[in-house]
């Protein structure tokens, strides 16, 4: 999994820590990627994370830089979706 495109000579490619919590808040895992400066990262959250989140409920995502996360969820029985655009806080 890369992240596509690029941005532009000299912006910095930012460090995004994304954590997988369960409904109460434990955290099951955390993945750091760089993210370069007007890239766009797509993938499934087992990709991400390279490995199966059974109990994964939630996802935070912080960041060194200013990023825009988007996320997108279904239930395994294909009858619930559910978006969320965040701005996930900016860690200078």
């Amino acid at each position: 999994m890369e992240p596509d495109g690029g941005g532009e000579r000299g912006e910095l490619a930012a460090k995004v820590d994304v954590t997988a919590l369960t409904q109460a808040g434990t955290e099951i895992a955390t993945v750091r990627l760089d993210v370069a400066a007007g890239a766009r990262l797509a993938d499934t959250a087992e990709a991400i994370f390279g490995a199966s989140l059974g109990g994964v409920r939630h996802f935070r995502f912080n960041s060194d830089r200013k990023v825009i996360v988007f996320a997108l969820t279904g239930s395994a029985d294909g009858r619930g979706l559910d978006g969320l655009g965040a701005f996930p806080p900016y860690v200078p």
